[in-house]
């Protein structure tokens, strides 16, 4: 961290998340964006509606699972998702497609060790391919743990 005379100045990325999982960015000019009460306020990313809503999704299965719901937008509306965690109690292969009305298109594969995970963020988000598309998974093997956050528009 370098510092001037007002104070630290921040170099680099910096790739932090807020308690309830939101990420942190640097806003245009380099800085942090930060509310009047004194907290930071998480900067959404460019390919986000300006109208859409900040949300979080938990999705848990036991055992192995075969196109579970992760998330479902409502009518008129696209998942963004901004943070990924994904955790498996046994080695699995782990896939999320999006529900595209032509046929399922992934957007995330990989191959898990036992008791392990992966915690994702996405900076521009990823986003559904079209309205009302659910966000699904598919995992081979063990018990499955997904926390998402992002914004639905």
């Amino acid at each position: 961290m370098a510092t001037s005379q007002d104070g630290p100045t921040i170099v680099g990325g910096l790739n932090v998340t807020t308690r309830n999982g939101k990420p942190l960015t640097l806003d245009d000019d380099e800085r942090l964006r930060v509310t009047p009460d004194g907290s930071v306020s998480p900067v959404t990313p460019s390919n986000v509606p300006a109208d859409a809503v900040a949300v979080k999704k938990y999705y848990t299965n036991a055992g192995a699972v075969t196109d579970g719901i992760v998330w479902s937008p409502a009518s008129g509306k696209r998942w963004y998702v901004g943070t990924l965690f994904i955790g498996v109690s046994a080695a699995s292969t782990v896939t999320l497609e999006d529900d595209l009305t032509a046929g399922d298109s992934p957007v995330f594969k990989m191959e898990f060790a036992s008791n392990s995970g992966v915690a994702l963020p996405f900076d521009p988000a990823l986003f559904s391919g079209e309205d009302a598309s659910d966000l699904l998974i598919t995992s081979t093997a063990g018990n499955v743990y997904v926390t998402v956050t992002g914004w639905e528009g």
